[in-house]
């Protein structure tokens, strides 16, 4: 479905038709895409995958690299060591989970260390290379040094961004920030009588449960 005007959407039928449509009320729920980050190389490396496909794989991998100290990157970084797969956790920024309480993050971190999770921060990532068992990832390191770290998997967990790119926002005079959809304490838009709800909205945690209580 896209927006034609302000309460007015159109969508494709399963007979291939399109049919126009308004309601009293339109709640906007389409939530979030994972992000891919403009590293040469991402696209290009079918062993690069998404937190979808880290929940997609038939085969348990040896290793893995996840690019990206985020909730996403380490929830499914525990995940895989807890199954047995040698997990290196790749961060540009000084610290892990920076949205979190930092004595909290110390601690998760000091767990993740003993469960044998290795973690390299201030190294952000420059190019994704092939390699003879499935990917190399270049990078930088706090020193400026150029050094890589190879894995059979590599989980591109770097942020998700709102799914909202066929929606025609504009058309629906739908203020919006890059494609997250600004609300009130209300969830209402911006076009009275619209709603948005979960990962799409603006200025909200892209969490479940916040999109629950929405």
């Amino acid at each position: 479905a896209s927006f034609t005007g302000p309460k007015k959407l159109s969508f494709k039928k399963n007979d291939g038709s399109t049919e126009e449509m308004t309601a009293d009320a339109i709640i906007v729920a389409t939530g979030s895409v994972n992000a891919v980050p403009p590293i040469p190389g991402i696209k290009e490396n079918p062993n690069c995958i998404d937190s979808t496909g880290a929940l997609s794989l038939e085969k348990l991998p040896k290793s893995m690299i996840v690019i990206g100290g985020g909730v996403i990157g380490l929830e499914l970084a525990c995940a895989y060591s807890a199954f047995g797969t040698k997990i290196t956790v790749i961060e540009a920024m000084p610290s892990m989970l920076p949205m979190l309480d930092g004595d909290l993050t110390n601690v998760g971190v000091d767990h993740m260390k003993k469960m044998g999770i290795e973690f390299n921060l201030e190294c952000p990532v420059q190019s994704v290379e092939t390699s003879p068992i499935g990917a190399k990832v270049v990078c930088k390191n706090k020193a400026g040094e150029i050094v890589s770290f190879e894995a059979e998997k590599v989980l591109v967990a770097i942020g998700r961004r709102a799914n909202t790119a066929s929606l025609n926002l504009e058309a629906g005079k739908l203020d919006n920030d890059r494609g997250r959809i600004i609300v009130n304490d209300k969830m209402e838009t911006s076009v009275p009588g619209v709603y948005a709800i979960g990962d799409c909205v603006f200025g909200r945690a892209l969490l479940a449960h916040t999109a629950s209580v929405m």
